[in-house]
């Protein structure tokens, strides 16, 4: 009984990030705007600065980089499947040698399998 319910689960979530993905091929920006129903959380809350420091360092692993995470300027958020996914906006003050600069970085956090995927990271 219980790898039925765990097979219909797999199931929904395979599905779920299947339409994701085929949205992201048809062009739609996948991270979305900040008006387009995110809100605001507190920057200084431990999701806001597991987020900035989990960016910052997935960033300097995919490109080989050496940034220096320092703080959260601004995170929005926004549930995208009851609760189970979410994606977020976030603006963190990273420094780059001697010199502070803001990166935007969209993730997505999925609840049910505990995983966070660095969707684009770039310099403003």
């Amino acid at each position: 009984m219980a790898s039925f319910h765990l097979q219909s689960l797999l199931k929904v979530v395979f599905a779920v990030s299947c339409l994701l993905f085929a949205a992201g091929i048809a062009g739609a920006d996948i991270c979305g705007s900040p008006g387009d129903g995110y809100t605001e959380q507190d920057p200084k809350s431990v999701l806001s600065v597991y987020l900035g420091r989990f960016a910052v360092k997935r960033h300097n692993f995919i490109n080989n980089t050496n940034l220096e995470y320092q703080n959260v300027a601004k995170l929005l958020s926004k549930p995208l499947l009851n609760g189970v996914i979410f994606k977020h906006i976030i603006n963190i003050q990273a420094k780059d040698g001697g010199q502070s600069h803001q990166y935007y970085a969209c993730l997505e956090e999925w609840k049910l399998e505990l995983v966070v995927e660095l969707q684009s990271f770039r310099q403003l």
